[in-house]
């Protein structure tokens, strides 16, 4: 799974979600750079709309323990949803954040199991899931996020026309 397929496999799920309802006209999705969350807090200061869903930058490993290769990517997303007024608002808008965040992480988990959206063919979704609140952002918003783990295929093919010497 190349970086773009991840991006546009989270923005596209954003656009399918009933609950979310991402558009050009009315976004619902962010693709965070590393751990800046003031670009988070500035997006939901300014463009995005709510429930949002955050995407983090994914890093990845090669797995070399056996004869076939494996790229193992750590990925990780958010929803935030906007804090309403009470003294149980953040905690009510976690559970909902929550919620959502389950419905994206199980479509994910189903697309993964078909086998049929690009980038996603020959990738296995490890089944464990780490979840935590995520951080208040600017006392507007509140959120879950989870963290999740992808395993593909890795072509260690030598192409000579990479090489001088070969």
């Amino acid at each position: 799974m190349t970086e773009q397929q991840y991006i546009g496999y989270f923005e596209a799920l954003a656009g399918k979600s009933r609950l979310i309802r991402h558009s050009v006209e009315e976004p619902h999705f962010f693709m965070a750079t590393g751990d800046n969350y003031q670009e988070v807090e500035k997006a939901v200061r300014s463009r995005l709309n709510f429930p949002a869903l955050i995407l983090d930058q994914y890093t990845d490993d090669i797995l070399t323990t056996q004869d076939n290769c494996r790229s193992q990517i750590r990925g990780g997303f958010s929803v935030l949803c906007k804090i309403g007024k009470g003294a149980d608002a953040v905690r009510l808008a976690q559970a909902e954040a929550r919620a959502l965040a389950q419905k994206i992480y199980f479509r994910l988990r189903h697309d993964a199991r078909l086998r049929q959206e690009p980038g996603l063919k020959d990738v296995f979704l490890d089944p464990d899931l780490q979840g935590q609140p995520a951080p208040l952002i600017g006392g507007i918003a509140a959120g879950w996020a989870y963290e999740f783990e992808l395993t593909a295929p890795l072509s260690v093919r030598v192409d000579p026309e990479d090489w001088y010497d070969l």
